[in-house]
């Protein structure tokens, strides 16, 4: 393997497999020398097979100056495939230099999709962020929704102070939970601390777990900024729920943002503390959502995390790409703009990793 000069990879071996996997070319003979290209981000490009009739095996591989690539390896392969000269023994390997272009050979070309595209229907399609802040102080000019020693308890339906659009859908109520979790919709949030069965359809969770309000605790909610950019600020001064009532030890809020639909999570510093099994993230449904590991700052639509045992001591942003968001059935064109890729380029489009589209430097991908 070798770093090559757009920052990307080479990798070079052999392969006797067909046409699978990340194999796209077809096995010329018995082994043949395997090309693999890298983006620089580790991201398969392209692979190129090449071989004779018989036994081909790389073992070494160069970019040259003029962005090409050197091979070095041995072949028992005669005149055929790849192969241009007969071999110079009967029972013996030859050794086999083969010099491949710029990449301009590369049949397939390669572009990139915009990436502020997104489709906001679905939770997977939200971007996670992170950045060091405080928790806002909203002592002043709250409703207050929870007092002291609250233990499992939801609020009843709630309106929004503004539309919110979460996961294609545009809510205007909502009801909270002690145990630090929200549910969007006429539908109210249950007060169970149970965060391991399946998720509440059109949630938001902060920090979902067994949680009460201690002896001097609370959760309320505040709305700020002027119409066409308000935000609602929903705060939890909460501690792990435990037979006997005490002080709190941990805030946390969430913020739902007006006309960008972007949601927040806010954690005090002061409550960087160990403890419990809680679950952060949003969901549309039991098989829609989007986890969020807080130890890493990573998130996942297909593996829930609810094992997060310390509070952030950083704060979360899940947002969509509200103005370039595409409704199902809207027609997305791509079109490539090839360099260096020689007078006829042959384009093969991917999608997900799995070939689509035409040989044309054109893509229409209608949206499901």
């Amino acid at each position: 393997m070798q770093q090559t000069k757009d920052g990307g990879f080479i990798l070079g071996g052999y392969s006797n497999s067909g046409i699978t996997g990340d194999k796209s070319e077809s096995n010329k003979g018995d082994i043949d020398y395997w090309v693999i290209k890298l983006d620089a981000s580790g991201f398969f490009q392209w692979d190129k097979a090449i071989g004779g009739k018989d036994e081909d095996r790389l073992f070494d591989i160069k970019q040259c100056k003029d962005r090409g690539y050197m091979l070095g390896g041995y072949s028992y392969s005669g005149i055929g495939g790849d192969k241009t000269e007969a071999n110079r023994g009967v029972l013996f390997t030859d050794y086999w230099i083969v010099k491949l272009k710029q990449e301009e050979w590369v049949s397939t070309v390669w572009v990139n999709s915009n990436p502020l595209i997104c489709l906001n229907s679905n939770c997977s399609n939200y971007l996670l962020s992170s950045y060091n802040g405080a928790i806002e102080d909203i002592s002043s000019g709250s409703s207050l929704l929870f007092g002291a020693n609250v233990n499992d308890t939801s609020t009843e339906i709630l309106n929004l102070p503004f539309s919110f659009s979460f996961c294609g859908t545009n809510f205007s109520q909502f009801s909270v939970s002690s145990n630090g979790i929200i549910g969007l919709g006429d539908q109210r949030i249950s007060a169970t601390s149970v965060n391991s069965s399946s998720f509440p359809n059109n949630c938001i969770m902060p920090w979902w777990d067994d949680l009460n309000t201690g002896t001097n605790g609370s959760v309320r909610y505040k709305v700020s900024g002027i119409s066409g950019s308000r935000k609602l600020i929903i705060e939890w001064n909460v501690r792990l729920n435990t037979s006997n009532f005490q002080t709190y030890d941990r805030s946390f809020q969430v913020w739902l943002f007006e006309g960008t639909n972007k949601i927040q999570f806010a954690y005090s510093y002061q409550s960087a503390i160990s403890g419990g099994t809680a679950t952060i993230g949003i969901a549309k449904s039991y098989r829609d959502f989007l986890s969020v590991d807080s130890y890493h700052s990573t998130t996942s639509s297909d593996i829930r995390n609810d094992y997060n045992s310390w509070v952030p001591t950083v704060n979360f942003v899940l947002s969509t790409c509200t103005n370039n968001a595409i409704n199902s059935g809207a027609r997305i064109t791509f079109t490539a703009t090839p360099t260096n890729a020689g007078d006829s380029p042959v384009y093969q489009w991917k999608k997900n990793n799995n070939n689509v589209g035409e040989n044309s430097p054109i893509y229409i991908l209608i949206v499901l």
